[in-house]
C-alpha cells in the first residue's frame, strides 16, 4: 500500500496549533508567562529549523501534564481545536487529502505534536490515521510525567517508518508534505517528497533536491 503523510502545524493549517495552544494555556493561567516565553522560542527555533535535537519543551510539556487525567486532556484539545483551530485548515491541503483518498491511498497526519491534537485533526479532515507524539499514562489514567514517543526531526521518521511496518505500506513509494526543515530525514526517504510554503532552509535544500515546491498560502 501507499501513504501519503502530511504534516500538521503550517502544512494541513495555515499556522502552528502548537503557538496557538500555549497562548490558551497561558491566558487561562495554566502556565506561566515565563514558561510561555521559553516555549515560544523553542517553537520559533524550531519552525526555523535550527532546534536541532533539543526536545525540551517535551520534557517540558510532560512535566506541566503531570497528574492530569488524560481523558480531561483529551477532551479540552478537541474542545479547542474545533473552535479555534478548524478554520485554519487550508483548502489546498484538504483538496489533496482527498485526492489521495481517490486514488486509493493511505493518507496520515505525521505531526511532533500531541497525539490528541492529531486525532482531532485527523477527524476534521476525514482520514483516521496519525503519528504523533505522546506522553506517558499511569494505571490511573492520569499523565505521570514522562514523554512516550517524540516524533520530532529524526525521530519522526523512525516513527513514520515503525508505522509504515506495522501498516503493510511501501514508504519508499509514498508521499510527505511538509513546510519544516526539521522533517528533512522524513521527505529523504519517501518516493514523492512535498515542500508545502516551507521555511527558508527548507526551500534552499527542496530546490538542491529538485523538490516540488507548493504555495497553499
Amino acid at each position: 500500500m501507499i501513504a501519503a503523510f502530511f504534516d500538521l502545524d503550517r502544512t494541513i493549517l495555515s499556522i502552528n496549533s502548537a503557538n496557538a495552544w500555549f497562548l490558551s494555556e497561558w491566558k487561562q493561567k495554566r502556565i506561566s508567562k515565563r514558561e510561555l516565553l521559553k516555549l515560544t522560542i523553542w517553537l520559533a527555533r524550531y519552525h526555523l529549523g535550527s532546534a536541532g535535537s533539543d526536545t525540551r519543551a517535551f520534557d517540558r510539556a510532560a512535566a506541566y501534564l503531570k497528574s492530569t487525567p488524560e481523558a480531561e486532556m483529551r477532551e479540552r484539545v478537541h474542545r479547542w481545536f474545533q473552535q479555534d483551530i478548524a478554520k485554519k485548515i487550508r483548502p489546498k491541503a484538504q483538496l489533496a487529502i482527498n485526492q489521495h483518498k481517490e486514488l486509493g491511498h493511505k493518507v496520515v497526519i505525521a505531526t511532533s505534536g500531541s497525539i490528541y491534537s492529531a486525532e482531532i485533526a485527523s477527524q476534521c479532515v476525514g482520514i483516521q490515521d496519525y503519528v504523533a507524539s505522546s506522553f506517558g499514562v499511569d494505571a490511573n489514567g492520569q499523565f505521570d510525567g514522562t514523554v512516550n514517543e517524540i516524533a520530532y526531526g529524526k525521530a519522526k521518521a523512525t516513527a513514520v517508518q515503525k508505522w509504515c511496518n506495522e501498516n503493510a505500506v511501501a514508504i519508499e513509494k509514498s508521499y510527505f508534505y511538509t513546510d519544516s526543515m526539521t522533517d528533512v530525514d522524513l521527505l529523504r526517504i519517501v518516493e514523492h517528497p512535498n515542500i508545502v510554503s516551507p521555511d527558508r532552509r527548507l526551500k534552499l535544500e527542496a530546490k538542491n533536491n529538485n523538490w516540488p515546491i507548493l504555495d497553499w498560502d
